[in-house]
Order: structure tokens, then C-alpha cells, then sequence
């Protein structure tokens, strides 16, 4: 997707049509001496970044509390034969 850029002077006259870009799913960058210093982007984006998101540990600790079966919590689960054993390419510098 590419991202349309725009002075803030330029932003300023064209400010509809930046917002019915953003509501169309266009994020719009506004720019202050051609470096980008705000970004316009529709509502439905912008709750989507903005809503937390769950840290590694969390979804362990949620996985965990799914699955209780064995003393940790995890089964243990086979994962002989799922690697590769033969050896790899030659290589040389």
C-alpha cells in the first residue's frame, strides 16, 4: 500500500478528501519540512493498533491454564523423527 504524503500547509486545504482517504483505508502522512510528523488513518486502524496486545508470557501462561495434564501443565509430546538428521550442503569460503 502505498502511503501518500502531504505538507501540513497542503493538509490544511485538502483536509477532506485526506480523511475520506483514511475512512477508504489509505493511511495519510503529514509532513513538516518533508519529514513525517503525524500519520491520518481511519478509526477501525486506529483501534486496532492501539488495543493491547498480549505479551509472550501471557499466552504461556494462558496455554497453560487450557491444558491440565501432567505436573507442569504441558504434555509432553514426542518430537523424535520431525527433525532432519541428514547432514547439510557443503560449504567454503
Amino acid at each position: 500500500m502505498v502511503r501518500q504524503s502531504f505538507s501540513i500547509a497542503s493538509a490544511r486545504i485538502h483536509f477532506p478528501g485526506l480523511i475520506h482517504k483514511a475512512e477508504s483505508g489509505m493511511p495519510v502522512e503529514i509532513t513538516r519540512r518533508g519529514k513525517p510528523v503525524a500519520v491520518v488513518v481511519s478509526t477501525m486502524a486506529y483501534r486496532r493498533l492501539a488495543e493491547p496486545h498480549r505479551g509472550f508470557w501471557d499466552a504461556v501462561k494462558a496455554l497453560r491454564g487450557r491444558t491440565k495434564s501432567g505436573k507442569g501443565g504441558l504434555r509432553s509430546v514426542d518430537l523424535r523423527g520431525l527433525r532432519d538428521t541428514t547432514p547439510g550442503r557443503g560449504f567454503q569460503w
